[in-house]
């Protein structure tokens, strides 16, 4: 009943028009601390959860005044504390808002705070909570933090406080959404130790599912496309926590799509994925795919794990025994309109297929192929896709049985289509051949249905393009001879089309 009174009170605030004279009194007596520190609290309570009130505030100049004060009492402790806090609310999910924050020179004083008053815990969670709201999704206010030198206070928090949940878990926030996709960041924050209190977080707070949420969404971001990064991971006993909260807390949706994700880009590293199976991480990714069939970005993280994972022999098996090839392709089928999901979907299969008979065979009773043709069909000019998807036929196609129904199911026709649409394409085209070259081994219907779709010229002109390319010289010449020995009846609709 208080909660509901005080959200009514910041309407009834903004609907008389009381946020106005609250920002007229800071920029009157701007000398007056008292003022300026009910000031930034007044606002920072008004801005809690109010979206119109965030707006009106930005609309009547009220953010400028917030920033004066904290820049002109840096010494006063409330109102550093009330300062942070007021931006923090004004910008939490407001893009003009961060965007005005910044502008205004405002990301500066929150970081000269926190690095004022290292021992002031309501400053410490404030501060990274503004920073988290400030940087989440927003490139340029993650480059101004890291050149203000705000990633390090923001770690220094997190080690001088490992007890506190609140600064702990915005603290995770923060580094969480100051790294995606930024690799400067990614490197800063390995760079001042800042992976470890991350890990700590997790492993100190088990049973805290935000901390869990922010804490795998932080090892995802730092991973993403840094291999140092991934090893420190490893080192640091990162792995597990992950492993441990996706088991821990099955049922919440937001920690399986961020322990996916993370596992998905650690999993980049070979010895990683050794690590991974080791540690028993390859079953949560497949019981997230099965429980929320519905949930998309699970099902794009999941796939994307798998394909990662499944770049080592014992993993693919792993990946069957445990029933893993099932949700990939059930993943595929529900959403074929999803490329993300397609393109992980086919890399997972080229990956469990590599080598590894009983995959092959698996892939076929579940009826995995056909999504594959698919999805080639339906994209047909994303070359992800279109590589994936030749990957994925190439290795399937090593099976006698694979070979006859890629054929029934029409699959060689956008093999060779993705072949016309992307001559300079080197890996669409290396694939494709190779792609060819298993579908027609001693199989005679193939190499006519290769033969009638015009696969000789496509297969002559990749060898012309990648003269260098040993596997395209060497696949396409195997393909050549005994396609030439085939006659039958050229497609020339099919050629003409």
């Amino acid at each position: 009943m208080i909660k509901k009174k005080v959200i009514e009170s910041r309407i009834e605030i903004r609907n008389l028009k009381g946020i106005e004279p609250t920002i007229k009194a800071m920029n009157n007596f701007p000398n007056n601390q008292d003022i300026q520190e009910n000031g930034c609290g007044a606002l920072g309570v008004i801005a809690f959860n109010n979206e119109e009130n965030q707006i009106e505030i930005r609309n009547l100049k009220g953010i400028e005044p917030i920033i004066k004060a904290m820049n002109n009492f840096s010494n006063n402790q409330d109102i550093q504390e009330n300062g942070c806090g007021a931006l923090w609310n004004i910008a939490i999910n407001n893009k003009e808002n961060q965007i005005e924050i910044r502008n205004l020179k405002g990301i500066e004083p929150i970081i000269k705070s926190m690095n004022n008053f290292p021992n002031n815990q309501d400053i410490q969670e404030n501060g990274c909570g503004a920073l988290e709201s400030i940087a989440i999704n927003n490139k340029e206010n993650q480059i101004e933090i890291r050149n203000l030198k705000g990633i390090e206070p923001i770690i220094k928090a997190m080690n001088n406080f490992p007890n506190n949940q609140v600064i702990q878990y915005y603290g995770c926030g923060a580094l969480r959404n100051i790294a995606k996709h930024n690799n400067e960041n990614q490197i800063e924050i390995r760079n001042l130790k800042g992976i470890e209190p991350i890990i700590k977080a997790m492993n100190n707070f088990s049973n805290n599912q935000d901390i869990q949420e922010n804490g795998c969404g932080a090892l995802w971001n730092i991973a993403f496309n840094n291999k140092e990064n991934q090893i420190e991971i490893r080192n640091l006993k990162g792995i597990e926590p992950i492993i441990k909260s996706m088991n821990n807390f099955s049922n919440n949706q937001d920690i399986q799509i961020n322990g996916c994700g993370a596992l998905r880009n650690i999993a980049v590293n070979k010895e990683n994925q050794i690590e991974i199976r080791n540690l028993k991480g390859i079953e949560p990714i497949i019981k997230s795919m099965n429980n929320f069939p519905n949930n998309q970005d699970i099902q794009i993280n999941g796939c994307g794990a798998l394909w990662n994972i499944a770049v080592n022999k014992e993993n693919q098996i792993e990946i069957r025994n445990l029933k893993g090839i099932e949700p990939i392709i059930k993943s595929m089928n529900n959403f074929p309109n999803n490329q993300d999901i397609q393109i992980n979907g086919c890399g997972a299969l080229w990956n469990i297929a590599a080598n590894n008979e009983e995959n092959q065979i698996e892939i076929r009773n579940l009826k995995g192929i056909e999504p594959i043709i698919k999805s080639m069909n339906n994209f047909p000019n994303n070359q992800d896709i279109q590589e994936n998807g030749c990957g994925a036929l190439l290795n399937i196609a090593v099976n006698k049985e694979n070979q006859i129904e890629i054929n029934n199911l029409k699959g060689i026709e956008p093999i060779i289509k993705s072949m016309n649409n992307f001559p300079n394409n080197q890996d669409i085209q290396e694939n494709g051949i190779w792609a060819l070259n298993n579908i027609s081994f001693n199989n005679d219907e193939n190499q006519r249905e290769i033969k009638r779709l015009n696969g000789i010229e496509l297969i002559k002109k990749a060898m012309n393009n990648f003269p260098f390319n040993q596997d395209i010289q060497e696949k396409g010449k195997w393909v050549l001879e005994s396609l030439e020995k085939i006659e039958i009846d050229f497609d020339f609709d099919f050629i003409f089309k």
